[in-house]
C-alpha cells in the first residue's frame, strides 16, 4: 500500500472489513477481531492508530518488528484453523504503522479463537452461539435446512405436483408407469435412499398437500397502502398466501399485476395501457425473494405496495462473502436444491443472474433503477414506479470515460479502478463506479476484491 491509499484509508469509518487500534495491549479483543474477518469477507487491521470522532490520531506503533512478532505468535497459537494474512509496516509523518490484511477462510471452513466463532456485525466483532451459530453454519454451506429430515411421508405429498415438475425437467410419467415416487423423490434430490427413506424439508415446500403441516412460514403477506406512507390508516388491503413455492408464486405474482394495475403512455401517437413494472421485473424479484429466503426464520416474505414503489423484504439477509456491491457477481445460493427446481419449473433467471436484466428493463420503461437494503436478518428490494421522482437512467448508456475502459480492454487483459481513475483522469471513488456500472449493465466483470480486485471483458 502506498502513502496516498493509506491516508485515504485512515479517514475511512471502521467497518465489516476496517478496524483500527491505538495499540497491540490487549490480544484478546485483536484475535476476536481477526477471527471474525476471516470468517467473513477477510479485512484489514490497522495499528498505531485511534479516532477522535471522524478524525484519526496518529500514534504509531514502537518497535513494529517485536509486535508484527508477537501478533504473528497470536494467530499461530490461538486461531483454528490456520489462516492467511500478510502484516505490513507504513511510515507517515515520522510514524510508523502496522497493517494486517487478513484473507476470508472458504466457506467450507469455520475459525475459531479459544474455541469460539466471532462474526463481523458492522463495526462491531460478535461472538456467535445458539440458534445464531445454527444460522451462521448453515449460511456457509455446513448446515443446510434442505437436507434436514421433514417428517413428511409420500401421502402426505401431492403425486399430482411431483409429475408437472418432472415434465418440466423433461420426463414424461405416462411413459414410465409404474412411477417409483420414491426413486422419483431421490433424482430431484429431496429425499434420500439409505436403509429407508428419508423425505428432506425441501420437497414439501414443493409437493405437499398441506404444506402448513410442515413448514408453517411458506408464506408471502401483501399489503397494499394509499399513497407513499406505510401506516394503518392507508391501509387498503392486506392479504397473506401460505402454499407450496410454485402455487405461491403464482398466486403472488397474479396478486401484484392486479394491485398494480397500468398506465397509460403515448407509443407512435397512440396511448397505450403498460404495466406500472414490467412484469418479468416482478416475476424475478419476488422468485428471488422466495427461493433465496431464509426456511428457517420464521417470518414470511412481505410485499408492500405503494403509489410510487413496491418494497419486497424477505428473511435472510445477503451470504458471507457478499456485499451490496458485488452480490449481483458473486452468486451464492442459501438454498441450492430450491434453487434448481425453481429453474427446472422455468421460474427466474438463475436466482441473481436476471438481476442485470431488471436493470435493463427498468431503464427502457424509464423507471428508476431498483433499490437493494441489507436489512441484517432480512433483504430488501425496492422498485419505483413512474411517479416515483427517483432519478432515471438511459439503457445501456455509457460515457465517454467509460468507453475509453472498453477500448483499454479490447488491447488488454484486465483493467484495474486505479488504472482507469489515472486513464480518464477521475478519483477512485468516480472510477469504481463508472466500473461498477458497466459490470451491471453486462458489459464487463468484476473478479476479486480488495487489492486483488480487477475487470475484465464478460
Amino acid at each position: 500500500m502506498d502513502t496516498k491509499a493509506f491516508q485515504e484509508l485512515i479517514f475511512i469509518d471502521e467497518g465489516s472489513t476496517l478496524e483500527f487500534k491505538k495499540s497491540l495491549s490487549d490480544a484478546t479483543r485483536i484475535c476476536e477481531t481477526i477471527c471474525a474477518f476471516a470468517n467473513a469477507g477477510g479485512g484489514r487491521i490497522i495499528f498505531g492508530i485511534h479516532k477522535q470522532g471522524k478524525t484519526p490520531v496518529l500514534a504509531g506503533i514502537d518497535n513494529t518488528d517485536k509486535n508484527t512478532r508477537e501478533l504473528q505468535n497470536w494467530i499461530r497459537n490461538n486461531l483454528r484453523p490456520q489462516i492467511s494474512y500478510t502484516p505490513s509496516t507504513i511510515t507517515l509523518e515520522g510514524k510508523t504503522f502496522i497493517i494486517l490484511t487478513v484473507d476470508a477462510l472458504p466457506l467450507t471452513e469455520v475459525c475459531t479463537y479459544n474455541h469460539t466463532v466471532y462474526q463481523r456485525k458492522g463495526s462491531i466483532t460478535q461472538k456467535v452461539s445458539g440458534n445464531e451459530l445454527i444460522i451462521f453454519l448453515r449460511e456457509r454451506g455446513m448446515l443446510s435446512f434442505e437436507e434436514l429430515p421433514s417428517g413428511a411421508t409420500i401421502p402426505d405429498l401431492d403425486i399430482k405436483k411431483i409429475h408437472v415438475l418432472m415434465r418440466a425437467r423433461g420426463t414424461e410419467p405416462e411413459n414410465h408407469k409404474p412411477i417409483n415416487i420414491e426413486t422419483a423423490l431421490a433424482s430431484l434430490g429431496v429425499a434420500t435412499l439409505l436403509d429407508k427413506l428419508v423425505i428432506k424439508k425441501s420437497a414439501p415446500l414443493f409437493f405437499a398437500k398441506e404444506v402448513s403441516k410442515f413448514q408453517s412460514n411458506s408464506e408471502v403477506r401483501i399489503v397494499k397502502f394509499r399513497g407513499k406512507e406505510g401506516s394503518l390508516e392507508f391501509r387498503e388491503t392486506d392479504k397473506r398466501f401460505i402454499d407450496t413455492i410454485p402455487e405461491l408464486l403464482r398466486v403472488t405474482f397474479d396478486t401484484i399485476i392486479a394491485q398494480m394495475g397500468t398506465m397509460s403512455v403515448i407509443v407512435n401517437g397512440r396511448r397505450q395501457d403498460v404495466p406500472t413494472i414490467p412484469h418479468n421485473v416482478i416475476r424475478e424479484v419476488i422468485t428471488n425473494a422466495i427461493g433465496h429466503r431464509d426456511y428457517i426464520d420464521p417470518n414470511c416474505v412481505l410485499i408492500e405496495i405503494f403509489d410510487d414503489r413496491v418494497q419486497v423484504t424477505n428473511p435472510g439477509g445477503l451470504l458471507p462473502g457478499q456485499t451490496l456491491k458485488n452480490f449481483v457477481e458473486t452468486r451464492r445460493h442459501r438454498n441450492p436444491v430450491i434453487h434448481r427446481l425453481l429453474n427446472d419449473a422455468g421460474w427466474g433467471e438463475g436466482l441473481c443472474f436476471g438481476i442485470k436484466l431488471i436493470y435493463r428493463d427498468l431503464r427502457k420503461n424509464n423507471l428508476p433503477d431498483p433499490e437493494f437494503q441489507d436489512l441484517g436478518g432480512f433483504f430488501r428490494v425496492v422498485l419505483y414506479t413512474a411517479s416515483s421522482d427517483k432519478k432515471r437512467k438511459q439503457a445501456d448508456y455509457i460515457n465517454d470515460r467509460q468507453t475509453k475502459a472498453l477500448a483499454y480492454l479490447e488491447k488488454h487483459e484486465i483493467i484495474r479502478s486505479e488504472e482507469y481513475a489515472r486513464i480518464v483522469g477521475v478519483s477512485k471513488v468516480t472510477a469504481v463506479k463508472d466500473l461498477n456500472e458497466l459490470v451491471i449493465q453486462g458489459r464487463i466483470r468484476k473478479i476479486g476484491k480488495f487489492r486483488g480486485a480487477h475487470y475484465v471483458k464478460p
